[in-house]
């Protein structure tokens, strides 16, 4: 039988929405909360530890190891990079002079390699934020030839420095970066070290500096090879 159609006035009321203990209504729609993903409805699931996703996330994609600096994603956990420690959500870097290779989980993973090549490269009228760590990384990794792993930046401060003779002399801000690029043995630690120094000499360092976008670099220190601990610049 055809079933009866509803009297004239009549109104159709829409089901409730019900959605998942984890989301919300939003515009007519469950959407799951922060750092879950799923269709709001019958799964919300939780991002891996140490990864973050926005509201409304729909696929595991969506979770981003954000939480701890440098880690990335693994068989579908967080994991620490290179020259760091941690659990993903918590990534502790290694005491300087140390190295570690990543997903390293704790300190004792961090160990001294052979030697460092080390370097104090001075950026003037630009600031410590102005200088993205992977681009200076890339940068030296590109200069040299190496993977980007073997370099690290050992410090960046911000330096006062004046100008000018006599009386008339200005506070001007400088940059110091000081680079400890990893060598595994003493053939590597000589072969960095010479390849530095004539990319210093040559103009080479300059010329991808600002073909990365950066300022030309002032050298504050020796190239040096030791245990990365007491580079300092004049």
């Amino acid at each position: 039988e055809t079933p009866a159609p509803p009297p004239p006035n009549a109104t159709t009321t829409p089901a409730p929405l019900v959605c998942n203990v984890w989301a919300s209504a939003v515009g007519g729609a469950c959407v799951c909360d922060p750092n879950r993903y799923g269709n709001g409805v019958s799964r919300c699931d939780q991002c891996p530890v140490g990864a973050t996703s926005p509201r409304g996330s729909t696929t595991f994609q969506d979770c981003d190891c954000s939480e701890g600096q440098g880690a990335t994603m693994l068989g579908g956990v967080c994991q620490c990079g290179k020259n760091a420690y941690g659990n993903g959500a918590v990534c502790t870097r290694c005491p300087r002079g140390t190295v570690s290779p990543r997903f390293s989980s704790s300190l004792p993973d961090c160990v001294r390699p052979y030697a460092f090549v080390s370097v104090q490269l001075g950026f003037d009228g630009v600031r410590p934020q102005d200088l993205p760590d992977t681009t200076l990384v890339s940068v030296m990794a590109t200069t040299l030839g190496i993977n980007s792993d073997l370099v690290g930046i050992a410090d960046k401060v911000l330096q006062d420095v004046r100008r000018g003779g006599g009386s008339r002399r200005l506070l001007a801000d400088r940059t110091a970066v000081t680079y400890n690029i990893e060598a595994g043995s003493a053939s590597d630690a000589t072969s960095i070290s010479d390849k530095l120094k004539e990319a210093i000499a040559n103009g080479k360092l300059d010329e991808n500096l600002e073909a990365a976008g950066l300022p030309k670099a002032l050298v504050l220190s020796d190239v040096s090879v030791g245990d990365g601990l007491s580079v300092s610049g004049g």
